[in-house]
């Protein structure tokens, strides 16, 4: 009795300490997430890789593909192309499996292999990965939503801009902080970062002027 009463117990704390491992891992890549837009990326890497280590042993694919999604952002922060792309080819196929072609997780993956690609100089492939992520915006939260969309529209002005066509990314960084202030308010840390974008963008077609007032 006492044997099985023994096996029992380990078992029960197994589960538990499995269970509460899965719930860190899950509150830490969420926590690197929230980081990696604030520029802090080298901690957000290792959180992405501690909680990698966790998710990769557990059964929900969604939360393997999320931590492969980060771990591909991290891969890009250090310049390593083959794998961030190999890694955010994986989240796609994964979450488009489970979660179907829409939502901002899916929607989120695409933009990240769209960005791979960007870097890789392949636009069009990019912009189709762009396409990609605006049709999944049909379904998440408006908060979500607004994040994604924000997220694209900044990769589809990259795009512009290797294709030389610096005024339509400037109006399309126009609008990205129109959604962003409507969402967020006009205070929020992604309405400034948008600005300096579109300072940045004004002052590349020689609009030296507005870049100030933008700012």
């Amino acid at each position: 009795k006492d044997k099985a009463a023994k096996l029992v117990f380990d078992g029960s704390l197994k589960l538990v300490v499995g269970i509460y491992e899965v719930h860190w891992a899950t509150d830490r890549l969420a926590l690197a997430y929230h980081e990696m837009p604030t520029g802090a990326y080298s901690n957000a890497c290792v959180g992405v890789k501690s909680a990698s280590a966790i998710l990769e042993k557990t059964l929900p694919d969604d939360l393997k593909a999320m931590a492969k999604l980060g771990a591909a952002r991290c891969a890009l922060f250090v310049g390593d192309l083959v794998h961030a792309e190999a890694l955010a080819k994986q989240s796609v196929v994964i979450l488009e499996g489970i979660l179907g072609k829409t939502g901002v997780s899916t929607g989120s993956a695409h933009v990240v292999l769209a960005e791979v690609l960007r870097r890789r100089g392949d636009i069009a492939a990019a912009t189709k990965e762009l396409a990609g992520a605006r049709a999944a915006t049909n379904k998440g939260g408006l908060f979500e939503f607004t994040r994604l969309v924000a997220a694209i529209d900044e990769q589809q002005a990259l795009n512009l801009n290797v294709e030389l066509a610096k005024e339509d990314a400037v109006e399309l960084r126009r609008l990205s902080i129109e959604r962003l202030a409507r969402v967020f308010g006009d205070r929020h840390p992604s309405v400034a970062v948008a600005r300096v974008d579109l300072a940045v963008a004004l002052a590349a077609i020689g609009q030296q002027r507005e870049a100030r007032e933008v700012l």
